[in-house]
């Protein structure tokens, strides 16, 4: 399938007068109806069985002492394990919303405050922006391969996390989630191919099972080319938007790049009709407001995908080859496999 194809397809599915009308009943009708549904894309888009923590856990792990902040639900037995990976400059803490949402359907969301995380840094983004060469940071082979590193010791630490917490961290199948720069961050992970000044740079994927790449980017930047894909065979999502555009400047539609570029099978996007860089942290899902209603269609198809791949759940995996979801979903997100 070609950009073309996917494109006409997916708008073709939300903008059918059908989809229309099904979108303008669902808004109307009071969100408490949703946890009446039984339908895949409702148990995918609800909070699930779990409390959400009133804060996480913040624990140094592993040898290095890798500051991350550990979500996990109050009220859960055994969590299923993913690594979060924030974008440039960031902290977890901005995308709580999302993570706090997953620990509800029982998964433990190890984040490490990366290395150029303005909180970490002490920096006061007024005074330091100027200061710190912001290029120079993002294009440096060290800050990639410490990035990874850190995610690594965020999934290895598992036992560590169990023993602290008195929550059972299952490892089988772990996700790595990542934005923007944490979507790069999880693409070497994966084993995509980056190239530096000094030679090719290739991670071997030892152990991921998946991977959900918010507001990827693509070919042209961060030493990625055409071919930088070619051999990674690990199942991924990628979720992006026509307005979604970072720090890089690149165009969303080379966003698309490791869904069209990487090796076939067990690749998957979901494509949202609107919203910007920013739809990923929740923030604009205010009650009421459109943003909450592309957040949630962006919630569930993340959630449908760490189901199908972390979880091994069937009727997830066939949901993400199958119209249902995307009929079913608020009338943003349409979703593509290849």
């Amino acid at each position: 399938m070609n950009r073309r194809t996917f494109f006409g397809g997916a708008f073709a599915t939300l903008l059918t007068p059908a989809a229309s009308r099904a979108t303008e009943e669902l808004r109307i009708i009071p969100e408490a109806d949703l946890a009446l549904r039984n339908d895949l894309y409702a148990g995918m888009a609800r909070s699930g069985p779990y409390h959400a923590p009133e804060k996480p856990a913040h624990m140094l792990l592993g040898d290095d002492k890798v500051p991350c902040l550990v979500y996990v639900a109050q009220d859960v037995e055994r969590a299923k394990l993913a690594v979060f990976s924030h974008g440039a400059l960031q902290e977890p803490q901005v995308y709580s919303k999302l993570l706090n949402f997953l620990t509800t359907h029982g998964y433990c969301v190890v984040a490490p405050i990366h290395s150029d995380s303005l909180i970490k840094k002490g920096l006061q983004i007024s005074e330091s922006l100027d200061v710190w060469q912001f290029g120079e940071a993002l294009n440096d082979p060290e800050l990639w391969m410490e990035r990874a590193a850190s995610c690594k010791v965020a999934r290895n630490e598992f036992s560590s996390i169990s023993n602290t917490l008195g929550v059972i961290v299952d490892a089988t199948y772990p996700i790595i989630i990542g934005h923007s720069f944490g979507a790069f961050t999880a693409q070497m992970l994966l084993g995509a191919r980056v190239n530096t000044e000094q030679g090719p740079i290739t991670m071997e994927n030892d152990g991921w099972a998946g991977a959900v790449l918010l507001g990827p980017q693509g070919s042209g930047v961060l030493g990625l080319d055409d071919h930088s894909w070619e051999n990674v065979t690990t199942p991924m999502i990628i979720v992006t938007s026509a307005d979604d555009v970072d720090i890089t400047q690149q165009a969303s539609e080379r966003k698309l790049d490791p869904y069209f570029l990487s090796a076939p099978n067990y690749k998957h996007i979901a494509y949202l009709s609107k919203g910007g860089a920013n739809i990923y942290n929740g923030q604009s899902a205010r009650p009421g407001s459109e943003g909450l209603y592309i957040f949630r269609d962006l919630k569930a198809s993340i959630n449908l995908f760490m189901s199908a791949y972390g979880k091994r759940d069937e009727g997830a995996f066939n949901g993400l080859y199958g119209w249902e979801f995307t009929h079913r979903a608020y009338g943003y997100v349409a979703l593509g496999a290849r």
